[in-house]
């Protein structure tokens, strides 16, 4: 039960880095600095991430501490907890270099995951 919580939990990390991803298609720094509504699409979405990193089991996190969880729940953190003094630059800079990152490792756990899941099922 908790594997399919952790699975699920991927994948809604995965779902919303695609959301951010469209939110800044075709958006430079500029204009990401200018515009308030991107910058709050960007800050949700990375608070939905490091909340659902944040409620990741403990083994999982264990087991795949290549990823810096910490980090990202330290993010959702500072985004919820530190709202009044947000850097954008650092917001755009995350979603900018830090999330395909975060996808290419995610996305090979969850098919890591799927063979052992149908193996599992066979069974």
């Amino acid at each position: 039960m908790k594997k399919i919580r952790d699975k699920e939990r991927l994948h809604h990390i995965l779902d919303t880095i695609a959301r951010i991803d469209s939110f800044l298609l075709s958006v430079d720094a500029k204009t990401f600095s200018e515009s308030q509504e991107k910058q709050m699409a960007v800050c949700v979405g990375l608070t939905l991430i490091g909340e659902a990193a944040r409620n990741l089991t403990t083994d999982f996190c264990s087991q795949h501490s290549e990823i810096p969880w910490a980090k990202i729940v330290g993010m959702r953190n500072y985004l919820v907890h530190d709202y009044i003094r947000i850097d954008y630059d650092a917001v755009w800079q995350t979603a900018r270099n830090d999330l395909p990152l975060l996808k290419t490792q995610i996305a090979t756990i969850l098919a890591e995951l799927q063979p052992s899941e149908k193996t599992q099922q066979s069974e």
